[in-house]
């Protein structure tokens, strides 16, 4: 037995009136400022990297600081205070 969902797809995807629709609906939000257009997008793109940015970058170096202390304490960093 096919899978449900893949296989309910390959079913309707035999009907050149559901390809219509489909080839329709992926044109909408595709181009022309739909909702997953570039023009669209990269604005909410930006706007998150905004927020999300000072986030990894303060987590990443305090991740890096205390992996760096532990290396050194291992003896095998080489930018350790001696």
């Amino acid at each position: 037995m096919f899978q449900l969902a893949g296989g309910f797809f390959s079913l309707l995807y035999n009907s050149s009136e559901f390809r219509l629709r489909y080839a329709d609906r992926y044109y909408k939000h595709f181009y022309n400022g739909g909702a997953m257009a570039n023009a669209t997008l990269t604005p909410k793109y930006d706007a998150l990297y905004a927020v999300a940015n000072p986030l990894k970058q303060l987590i990443y170096g305090v991740v890096r600081q205390k992996f760096d202390a532990f290396l050194c304490m291992l003896g095998i960093h080489f930018r350790c205070r001696r």
